[in-house]
């Protein structure tokens, strides 16, 4: 989605701080208290985010908080909230990155049943299957006789694929 706010049109009605990720109201808009903190959290899908609403419409925090640090997101980026928490907007925390990169920065799903990201049983061989979903597709990485040799050669595939570190980690939805 395109952000239709500038930098200088954020900073007319917000302060950033970047150390708490918190965002507050310079100007009193909309009877809002100059200081106080501005938005409000949003739960989408399953997990949540902080929202500001500012002439009546609405902004996730994390890319306000990037515009205001950075000027502009570039078209067709997005900012990752590097531990997965949506709600922790420090600037540490978020990195801008294409919809792919995003991709590789996502907790275990929770449909997992083996326990490690890419890894399965394969139902005809009762081996453990390692498989990565790169290039668009996914490439198996070959059938094992035991989880941690799938597991390490769905390990080697995410760094040689540039998954982030955090990829397929326990991390609750916040």
């Amino acid at each position: 989605d395109e952000m239709n706010i500038t930098q200088e049109q954020i900073k007319e009605k917000l302060k950033y701080d970047p150390e708490t990720g918190v965002f507050v109201w310079v100007s009193a808009y909309r009877k809002k208290q100059i200081g106080t903190i501005a938005g409000c959290d949003h739960k989408q899908h399953t997990k949540s985010y902080h929202i500001i609403g500012i002439n009546y419409k609405t902004y996730p925090s994390h890319r306000l908080a990037w515009i205001y640090v950075n000027g502009i997101i570039p078209l067709g980026f997005e900012i990752d909230h590097i531990n997965g928490n949506g709600l922790d907007n420090r600037l540490v925390n978020l990195r801008c990155v294409q919809r792919s990169d995003n991709c590789r920065n996502s907790r275990k799903p929770s449909h997992n049943k083996s326990g490690l990201c890419g890894v399965s049983i394969h139902k005809s061989t009762g081996k453990w299957r390692a498989r990565i979903h790169a290039d668009g597709k996914y490439k198996s990485l070959g059938l094992f006789d035991n989880k941690h040799d799938a597991y390490a050669a769905r390990k080697n595939a995410e760094i040689k694929h540039g998954y982030h570190p955090n990829h397929g980690s326990d991390r609750p939805l916040y």
